[in-house]
């Protein structure tokens, strides 16, 4: 990446803003490199030819064709990008990456049906698929659901937001699970409601949380980070785009959490999140400005 800085301070490679003046050249995971850049022909030739020169060093060899370019705010991708020989994304599809879907105007649709589609296939493995998932016992069932069908969908919940519609479609697959099927195949009928088995152990229930309550847990997570005193890039473009959408408001939320507390935007975002209960009372006597 040292290349790739040193062609950005010499302003050969023009990287994008992601407000508030932030510039992002790369991000980088593992073996994973991606590289933002204003989409334009001399820009991407420049960033070409400092690829040329880590292969010259490195003896390495840059494989194009298993890269993958997103072109962002363009009807259709440009000539120049086509003849790259660098496979494109077009709008509509979807690719993952780093465990996400993502995509050029990704649809609540389409995420939706990459997490259906990955627990469906980890519930039919689960089942082993003929007679032996018959005998799994409903406390098996329950810890497979608990540790693997529900934990899985976490990290995507993180990055996207789904509809109650969607919450239901990925309860209905873990349910089908726990309830089992009889000889014939058909899943079993429940006895009881699903939000009583979801309920606490103490108050009733089994204790399986529900998939939004899952993602509004990991949206306080992602609110409690940006208003601690992180700095990684990513918690800077957020805030970035916060302050863009909110303006005045948002940046004086941003300013820290004493500050912040009481400030009504704030409120509104975490009430709602927090649930029913004494923490959600606390939360609220401190946010209404009570000792």
């Amino acid at each position: 990446m040292a290349l790739l800085q040193a062609a950005q301070i010499e302003g050969r490679v023009q990287e994008i803003e992601a407000g508030n003046g932030r510039q992002i050249l790369e991000a980088l995971f593992a073996d994973d490199t991606g590289l933002l850049l204003q989409a334009e022909e001399d820009n991407w030739r420049r960033a070409t030819e400092v690829m040329k020169q880590f292969e010259r060093i490195l003896g390495a060899k840059l494989n194009v064709l298993k890269s993958l370019a997103i072109p962002i705010g363009f009807t259709d991708p440009p000539s120049w990008l086509v003849n790259s020989g660098c496979k494109i994304m077009l709008s509509g599809e979807v690719f993952t990456y780093l465990g996400c879907p993502i995509g050029v105007a990704l649809t609540e649709e389409q995420s939706l049906q990459y997490l259906l589609d990955k627990l469906t296939k980890v519930k039919s493995r689960l089942r082993l698929s003929h007679w032996t998932h018959r005998f799994l016992t409903w406390e098996g069932r329950l810890v497979l659901t608990k540790h693997i069908l529900h934990a899985m969908p976490n990290y995507v919940l993180m990055i996207i937001g789904l509809t109650k519609d969607g919450y239901k479609e990925l309860t209905k697959i873990c349910r089908g699970f726990v309830l089992g099927s009889n000889s014939e195949g058909k899943e079993k009928k429940a006895l009881v409601a699903w939000d009583i088995v979801c309920r606490r152990k103490e108050d009733g229930g089994v204790g399986l949380t529900s998939f939004e309550l899952q993602a509004n847990a990991l949206k306080m997570r992602f609110v409690g980070k940006l208003l601690a005193d992180a700095d990684p890039d990513w918690v800077r473009v957020a805030k970035a785009i916060l302050q863009w959408k909110m303006a005045d408001t948002a940046s004086r939320m941003l300013e820290g959490w004493c500050a912040a507390k009481r400030s009504l935007v704030l409120k509104d975002f975490l009430v709602p999140y927090l649930g029913p209960g004494r923490l959600n009372k606390r939360y609220e006597s401190e946010l209404n400005g009570a000792d």
